[in-house]
Formats: structure tokens, sequence, C-alpha cells
């Protein structure tokens, strides 16, 4: 960016410089500035390096990592950005921070006066480098649509041909602070180089998947050969295994070096450890639907059954996946007939699960980072503990914080939750074609207004910023711990279904499975060594524990494929709520 472009945006912004945090979360503020002056249009995350001055030094910081967060996730080409905050009573105080979306790296705090020339090389090094090293990956270009929307362009294996994203079908990536491993997903379509950004009418859409993943235990940076290792395991589990990914174009990797602070006990002095840190582009052609945009409930059903087998396989193996979302689950179809009746459920149709980026091996589990939809991951993992064990036994007393807290890791029932939820949001925004209580409409107003409010309440549209606030998930935490609150909603599900519904199954399943979570953690035991260690030596359950209470996994794979049965055979057809006439039904 140049620099009469750059005083154009600070000047016609009224908040100023130190308020850009605000600015910075408020979506109009791209593309706000006109272009009246003949200049080219500016935007908040062209920026090449941010300064704040601020007496707080603390206060400095925040919006230093604040306004680089929005940065890094605003723009794909941004591989890290620099900031200068500038504190202390006399605004002597200089601190250069570094900002990727893996680390932070700062600078020793220097006196503006004494040590102006360390500012000044700074200043002179911003002033010749090219955006590559001021954090931008020249792979990437970055275009503007016809609605104001930032488009990407990648280089394909071909030197005449691009891969342009046209709009964002997933975004879950935006989270407190600049570290994050969520993915980011972009319909895109396959073009040569020099075309205009319009969109043919015979065009095929492909997908464009980014995400930036550190794991200390990489060593096949490889997604092929790091799936493979998945894959290899899990024969029995058909469905995963069949056709799990099309051709894969890897595009770019980076990898980089983080020193990680751990806990010591002695004072002043820090151990590190080097963790390996990956960003990939890949591209895929789309040949499946996305689970959650499947109406019809014999396939979604089905493909939750085959989801359950593959996990209860990656269980045996192992193996956690950590973000069974709807987008994660893709269904295919071997014919151009997609119609299917009972026999033809395992014949003509093809689950696969995609999201392995982020799998990995249980024993090597640890508190996990968000990623993924919201709507959908477990409720210990949005509270980061474990909230089923009996908080009244004695042994358990003694060591709940660090239970509950500190020995808490991402478990293979959490996986299966996710597919739980998904079935519990079916049957909370879907109606009975004929409904039960057929005397009239009127009565059954009430009903569609209590699915409504309980669907509101239970997924509310949440982006990750929202997970800071745990009330979010009170909700959804109450019907899978308290009884009372699960007969509530199952309650409602039998007078808006019927009392004889084959959806009432799912809420059974629902309460096993929280039994399970209980007679999991209830055994789990923690050792006096593991309490006074747990910063240096995080564990997770024994996977025995898993072994021992299984069953769960039979149940739900077996009430799901009747329910696929159920619906495939043409019983009880349903309508979405939203879709309901309010004044004539």
């Amino acid at each position: 960016m140049n620099a009469s472009a750059l005083n154009v945006l600070l000047a016609r912004s009224s908040r100023g410089i130190e308020e850009f945090e605000e600015c910075a979360l408020d979506a109009s503020f791209i593309g706000a500035f006109s272009t009246s002056s003949g200049l080219p249009q500016a935007h908040p995350v062209d920026v090449g390096v941010i300064h704040f001055w601020k007496s707080n030094k603390a206060e400095a910081e925040r919006l230093s990592i604040s306004s680089a967060n929005y940065a890094l996730h605003n723009d794909l080409r941004r591989k890290y950005i620099f900031t200068v905050s500038i504190s202390g009573q006399n605004m002597d105080r200089v601190t250069i921070h570094c900002h990727s979306r893996m680390f932070t790296v700062a600078s020793k705090v220097f006196d503006l006066h004494r040590n102006a020339d360390e500012l000044v090389q700074f200043m002179l090094f911003t002033k010749y480098a090219s955006t590559a090293q001021l954090g931008l990956d020249p792979s990437l270009t970055r275009i503007v649509d016809g609605d104001n929307n930032f488009q990407y362009e990648v280089k394909d294996s071909s030197p005449h041909k691009l891969c342009r994203t046209v709009s964002t079908a997933m975004d879950f990536s935006l989270k407190t602070g600049t570290s994050s491993s969520a993915i980011r997903t972009y319909k895109a379509l396959r073009m040569t180089k020099g075309a205009d950004c319009s969109i043919p009418g015979d065009w095929h859409s492909c997908v464009l998947r980014d995400y930036w993943l550190g794991d200390s235990n990489i060593y096949a940076l490889d997604l092929p050969a790091r799936t493979g290792v998945v894959l290899g395991n899990l024969g029995h589990a058909t469905c995963t295994t069949e056709g799990y990914r099309d051709k894969i174009k890897k595009l770019t990797t980076s990898d980089c070096t983080v020193l990680v602070a751990e806990f010591s006990t002695e004072p002043y002095e820090q151990k590190r450890q080097t963790e390996r840190c990956t960003h990939d582009i890949t591209v895929y052609a789309k040949t499946s639907e996305e689970l959650n945009t499947i109406e019809d409930p014999a396939k979604l059903f089905h493909a939750l059954s085959q989801c359950v087998n593959a996990l209860d396989g990656m269980r045996r193996a192992g193996h956690i996946h950590g973000d069974m979302g709807p987008e994660n689950i893709l269904v295919s179809y071997r014919t151009a007939d997609v119609s299917f009746d009972t026999k033809q459920l395992n014949g003509e149709f093809a689950v696969k699960i995609t999201g392995m980026e982020y799998r990995g091996m249980y024993n090597n589990a640890k508190r996990p980072d968000l990623h993924g939809n919201p709507n959908f991951i477990a409720v210990e993992v949005a509270h980061g503990a474990h909230v089923f064990a009996n908080h009244t036994r004695r042994s358990f007393l003694r060591f709940r914080h660090a239970l509950a807290y500190y020995f808490f890791a991402y478990n293979p029932l959490h996986d299966l939750e996710s597919l739980l939820w998904i079935a519990v949001d079916f049957v909370l925004h879907h109606l009975p074609l004929r409904s039960p209580i057929a005397d009239s409409w009127e009565k059954c107003k009430f009903l569609v207004k209590a699915l409504e409010e309980y669907g509101v309440a239970i997924f509310p549209v949440l982006t990750w910023r929202d997970t800071v606030d745990k009330m979010k998930f009170y909700r959804r935490g109450e019907v899978l711990e308290r009884p009372c609150t699960r007969e509530d909603i199952e309650d409602l599900a039998a007078a808006s279904h019927g009392e004889q519904s084959a959806l009432l199954q799912i809420f059974h399943v629902l309460e096993e499975l929280a039994n399970t979570y209980r007679a999991v953690e209830n055994t789990a035991t923690v050792s006096r060594e593991i309490f006074h260690a747990y910063y240096r030596d995080m564990k997770c359950f024994e996977p025995s524990l898993f072994d021992t209470n299984a069953g769960i996994y039979a149940w739900a794979r077996l009430v799901f494929a009747q329910l696929a049965m159920h619906f495939a055979a043409g019983h009880d057809p349903v309508v979405r709520v939203d879709q309901v006439n309010r004044d004539t039904g």
C-alpha cells in the first residue's frame, strides 16, 4: 500500500487509529472509503504496519492483537502482520510485534529517545520491504468482485490456469486472539489466466479450503499421506474409504518454527519446544452434497448411521476426528438417479467424511482448539471441561478441579455427540406434513412457535466470537445434562410429531450418551502425581474406558438406520418449519 493511499485511509477515518479495533469489527468498514480523490480504494487489511499510542501498555497490546486478528482473518493473503505499540506515561516505551495465525513474536521494550535507531531501522525496513516481506503470500492474488467482497486467485498446476473463488461456503475461523486452527471454505471455479471475474453459464465449481494447522506431531506434511494413515486402519468402515477424496492438488505449503512457553517450577525460566505449523490451500472437485443441504430425512439419517459406524472404527483404531459438523459429511450417488427406496440405501448411496486435517490420535489428545461449526460442537468442548462426573464423590472432590479442567481433552464421545445434535436439529426444524393435531390450525400454531423458540435457543446462529460467552451453550448443556430439560424437549417433539413418532428415539440415545459420559468420567481417576504435574504431563483418559462403554455406538447406529428405513418407506413425510404458512398452516 503506497503512502498517499495510507494517508487517505487515516484521514477519512473519523474515529482515529486508536479506535481501529472498533472499526475493524464492523463489516461495513470494508469498502467504506470512497475513491473520489482518484486514488485506489484503501481497505483496513491493506495497512502494512499498524501503530498504537496508549499510555497503558496492556491496552496497547490488546488493540495490537485485535487489529492483527482482523487483518489475518479477513485477507487470505496475510501470513503475518507487523504492529508497533507505543506506551508509557511519556509515550516513550516501544514494542514491535509480528503476529501470525500461529504465534506472536515481540521485541524487547526499548526507549523511544535513547534507542531511536531501533525504530528508525524498522521504519527503513518497512519502507523498502516487498509485500512478501510485509506478510503477504505472493502465490495469492486478491480481487474485489461486484458486491465489494474479497475473492482470491490461486495458481493451479498449469502456469496458464487459475482457481478463483466466487463465494464463501463456510467460515468459522473468527476467534478472539490471532491463533486459529479453523477452516475457511470457498466455492471456486477453474479458469484461464486473464479471464474476467464473470461466471460463465456452463462453469463447473470446485471447493477451495484454506487452513492453518499447528501440530507438534506432524511428520508427513502431504495431506494424502496423512489421511492415508487413518484410512488404512478403517478397512471395515466402507463408508469412509470408498472414494474418500477426489484428486487433491496441494497448491501452497509453508512451515515455520514456534517457540512455546511451558510451565516451569523454577522462577523466571521458560522451557521451549518446537512446534511444526503448516499453511495449506487445497482444491477439490465438487462431486458430493454437504449434509446440511440435504432435506430428505432418509438420506440424512442413513448418512448419520454410516458416520457412527466410521467413528466407531476410528475409536477402535485410536483416532478422533475433531469436527463432525454437517459440512464435513458429504453424500454422493453412484448413479444419475438419486432417488432410492429401502433396498437402495446401501447400493446407490455413499457417505464421505472430510475435515481430516484436524484428526489425531486419542492418546496424544490435548485441550482442543475450537474450530468447525459451533452449533454442533460437544457441550464439554464448548466449556473446555468435564461436566458429567459425580461431584458428590469424596474421591472426586479432592481432585475435582484437576479432573474437570486441567485433565480435559477431546475424546471419541465428543465426535458422536455432534452427530446427535445434527439429529436433534432436524427434529426441531421440521414438522410432519400431516399434523397429529388435525382439528384446526389454531391449535397447531403454538407448536410451530415453540419449535422455533427451542431451535433458536439450542442452535443459535453463532460465530466463534460468541464462544467466549458460555451462556450461548447453556441451554444445550441443560438438554444433555438434566433429565427434566431433556424430557421437556421430548414432550414438545411428541406433541409436534406424534406420541408414536420414530423420531423420539433420538432423545433416548441422547440420554444414553449422557449416561455414558458419567460412566467414563466417574470411573476415571486422577493420581496425586498427575494432579501435581498436570502442567507438564497432560494426559487423557484410558482408551479402555471407551471400549468398556462402547454400546452407545451400536445403539445410535441402529436408531439412525431404522429412521432411514422408516422415511425411505414413505412413512411420516415432513416439511421444514420455516416453510409452513403461519396463517393457514
